[in-house]
């Protein structure tokens, strides 16, 4: 049988895979109903047409339309690229699987006629942890179709970021997807590296809403969120002066329900300025978390240091941050209230040197708030 072929990738879209909660049968990821809700995946920085860094790179959601196709289930389809070479000698995936985790093989045509062939596997979107070699690209709970309700509850389920070797010195041509219908993709590409020029720019988590509408952030994955107003209570409002370990930083502009906070994924943030250290707003879900940052100089040398942030439920600080505030949260349904809080870490910079950017951990759990030189 002749594969079918497309002329790009949101061509080949034949899956519904997200659906808002209003309406979950606009959506069927997993042959039964279920799917990812719609609004949680765009506060988590995966809605349509975002770019989503993981592993240090960007790839770009196809912007689709509301109750459009929004994934590809792999059937063996060709589906032609821009002819475009990958520089860093990679293609990258973002996608999920159903019933375990997945795999097949992808066939990368080149102009001229060679090929590489080599191995996709991507985890089950329900296990919330990546398969060796990928990683959580974002979280958010599942829609419950009706027929459901009554035997499953809210859950989170995650799309993954993985990527295969190219020859970097070849063009893309077309790429055939395995003959695996387990497997669903919502992007594939060259993907580019995660440069940006400040923290705002950076942003890709909402983690901030208010009580009428928590479900516009979703920082855990969850579904849970920092109240907006408890928040602004204790001096952390859009745009404040927070002062911390010596270090003064600026909270984020963003309205409630807009990226606020960088998710640690290998970015790299341009910064301007010297001092004495180099301090960091945030926190950390599932845990205390902590990450290898590097420090890249205006004159060419880098430092490596590591910053920890402890868990944002944990009520207290970890070893090697500072609590900033502490105030409820937005909970969703069936849990319980819950203080949470924001804390600060700095590292030493070299004397004399002036910072030109910061390239953060690749911790999809270590969040970021704001980031600046104090003494």
């Amino acid at each position: 049988m002749t594969p079918i072929e497309f002329g790009s990738v949101q061509a080949a879209f034949d899956g519904y895979g997200v659906a808002p909660p209003y309406d979950t049968t606009a959506g069927n990821f997993d042959c039964r109903g279920f799917s990812f809700q719609a609004g949680q995946l765009s506060a988590d920085g995966f809605g349509p047409g975002d770019e989503v860094a993981a592993d240090g790179q960007l790839l770009s959601l196809p912007k689709v339309a509301a109750n459009a196709a929004d994934e590809i289930i792999a059937r063996g389809q060709v589906i032609h690229l821009a002819k475009a070479r990958a520089a860093g000698g990679v293609l990258g995936f973002l996608g999920a699987a159903e019933f375990g985790t997945q795999s097949g093989t992808v066939t990368v045509t080149y102009v001229g006629g060679s090929t590489t062939r080599a191995t996709l596997r991507l985890a089950d979107w329900y296990a919330d942890a990546p398969a060796p070699g990928s990683e959580i690209a974002a979280t958010a709970l599942w829609n419950v179709p009706a027929e459901h309700a009554a035997a499953y509850g809210p859950a989170p389920v995650s799309v993954y970021y993985t990527q295969i070797r190219v020859n970097p010195n070849r063009k893309i041509a077309t790429i055939t997807l395995p003959k695996n219908a387990d497997l669903h993709l919502f992007a594939i590409g060259v993907p580019a590296p995660a440069r940006y020029l400040s923290v705002a720019a950076a942003g890709n988590d909402a983690a901030i809403a208010t009580a009428a509408a928590p479900a516009e952030a979703n920082f855990d994955g969850t579904g849970h969120s920092y109240d907006a107003a408890a928040l602004a209570a204790k001096g952390l409002k859009p745009g404040a002066i927070v002062t911390a370990r010596g270090v003064k930083f600026t909270w984020p502009r963003s309205a409630p329900g807009r990226p606020d906070n960088v998710r640690a994924e290998g970015q790299t943030i341009g910064l301007s300025g010297a001092g004495r250290v180099l301090g960091f707003l945030g926190a950390a879900t599932l845990g205390t978390q902590r990450g290898t940052i590097t420090i890249h100089y205006a004159d060419g040398s880098s430092q490596p240091a590591v910053v920890s942030f402890a868990d944002w439920r944990a009520d207290r600080p970890a070893a090697g941050d500072t609590m900033v505030a502490t105030a409820a949260w937005n909970r969703v349904p069936g849990t319980v209230s819950h203080p949470v809080s924001v804390y600060a870490a700095t590292v030493p910079l070299e004397a004399g040197k002036i910072v030109a950017s910061v390239t953060l951990p690749d911790n999809f759990n270590l969040h970021v708030f704001a980031i600046a030189e104090g003494n």
